[in-house]
């Protein structure tokens, strides 16, 4: 049921004001005529309590998914390395907080008590000696998070013999308790007073991220589909977190009332996990997004897990940040321009200079990498070669620059070092047969030109130096 912005479960309010079950939503509806009743989306639940687990998986990975809404974690052999119950509580309220949710915490030392414990929807931790007694004060409908007690006929019976907490159950003659109730009732009761284990399925994280959030209403502004989409990017960190694992390609699809989905592909040059990256990603490919028809529907898919990026083992690291900044400015200027817009250059296995640097897309090499191997070619050869090269003008034995060049085209060149021969290429078709030198220009430009040697040999500027 929606009432403006908020949510409420039509059938919780009603159970707790008494109204009987199969009544809840006439009696809303006859109190405010003007609310919306809209059915429980269970898939869109499973898969936010399974990114509720993938959080949690960063301080345990024992963790059971109790029922619909309901996590159990073992923290016994976490609570040193996180410095305490405290400090984990606290870090799991951080991530609850940022998927958007809300959530009642207990512990205890077996997980049936602590079903019971946070069903009160308080806070409890118990020191071990006091966790009997908070057990005991319980009211009975307590046993209702994990259908300990669902059938109402139970309540009825256990009100008219007077019990009204789990300390008067405990009280009660367990073989008439047996014989009126069932078994089944006593064994779980066992089981939150530790007397007896209960075999636990734990929570295996899925091969592959699927999610999907259904929007209130039809939807077709950048910032509200952002929005929207942040939740679910949320829930992917959460899920990459418990597999370990990170990704470089999102496919996030929009879809319509009526027609094909609007799917967008979102690549990055490292494999990521942090939400807040993909996020502003997102924002680029959304911006630019020219919408056929409003969205009722985002829903993202993640089929490739990479393994996270070691940091940097270098001897003199970068300074704090670097590293990460650019490759964050990589991919927003590839999600703003397209995957192959940025590009590095770096040296190719060739003597001729058309091919010894070769251009290639960012995302296909470490920048650390393309950066090192660029200084290497930048010893004895220009990052920047001409797309063309571009012939000098020869008067009287001295070479000038023409006035295209952008360089001082009155004032002859000086020749500083070389020749160095390149002969290469024979094998393909295309060799060359040049002298290259280092000259520099009256305006203080450091050029490599070159004399082919052909039968009319002539100059050309090829490169400039940084």
């Amino acid at each position: 049921m929606i009432e403006g912005q908020r949510v409420i479960d039509v059938d919780a309010v009603a159970q707790a004001a008494g109204v009987r079950p199969g009544h809840s939503v006439p009696a809303a509806s006859l109190l405010l005529p003007e609310l919306q009743f809209v059915p429980r989306d269970l898939l869109a639940e499973r898969q936010m309590l399974e990114a509720l687990a993938g959080c949690a998986s960063t301080h345990t990975p024992r963790i059971v998914l109790a029922g619909p809404a309901q996590v159990l974690l073992e923290l016994h052999g976490s609570l040193r390395l996180f410095g305490g119950l405290e400090a984990i509580v606290r870090r799991l309220r951080e991530m609850i907080a940022r998927l958007g949710l809300r959530a009642h915490l207990a512990s205890a030392p077996n997980p049936r008590a602590a079903l019971w414990l946070a069903a009160v929807h308080e806070e409890i931790h118990p020191a071990d000696h006091e966790w009997q007694q908070a057990l005991g004060r319980l009211p009975l409908s307590a046993l209702r998070i994990d259908d300990t007690i669902s059938d109402e006929q139970t309540f009825t019976t256990l009100g008219l013999i007077g019990a009204r907490s789990v300390a008067d159950l405990v009280d009660l003659p367990r073989t008439g308790f047996t014989r009126r109730f069932g078994a089944d009732l006593l064994a779980r009761l066992d089981e939150a007073r530790g007397r007896r284990a209960a075999a636990q399925a734990f929570f295996v994280p899925a091969e592959r991220f699927t999610a999907r959030s259904e929007l209130t209403h039809a939807v077709d502004d950048a910032a509200v589909l952002l929005f929207a989409a942040r939740r679910l990017l949320v829930q992917l960190e959460a899920f990459l977190l418990a597999r370990a694992a990170a990704t470089d390609r999102i496919r996030l699809e929009l879809r319509h009332d009526e027609g094909p989905a609007t799917v967008l592909i979102i690549d990055m040059g490292l494999a990521r996990r942090s939400a807040e990256h993909f996020a502003l990603l997102t924002r680029e490919h959304l911006e630019r997004l020219s919408l056929r028809a409003p969205v009722v529907l985002i829903a993202i898919e993640v089929s490739d897990l990479c393994r996270m990026p070691e940091p940097s083992q270098s001897l003199f690291p970068d300074a704090p940040g670097i590293a990460q900044d650019i490759d964050r400015l990589v991919d927003r200027l590839q999600a703003r321009l397209g995957p192959d817009a940025v590009q590095t250059v770096h040296v190719g296995d060739d003597h001729r200079p058309e091919q010894a640097s070769l251009n290639t897309p960012w995302r296909q090499r470490d920048w650390r990498e393309q950066a090192q191997g660029t200084l290497m070619a930048a010893g004895r050869r220009p990052v920047w070669l001409l797309h063309e090269p571009r012939p000098l003008r020869e008067v009287d034995n001295r070479l000038y620059p023409d006035r295209q060049s952008g360089f001082d085209s009155q004032t002859p060149l000086r020749l500083l070092t070389g020749p160095e021969r390149i002969e290469s290429g024979w094998w393909d078709g295309a060799d060359v047969l040049r002298d290259y030198f280092l000259a520099a220009s009256a305006d203080h430009a450091l050029l490599w030109i070159y004399r082919s040697r052909s039968v009319d040999a002539h100059w050309f500027l090829h490169g400039v130096f940084a």
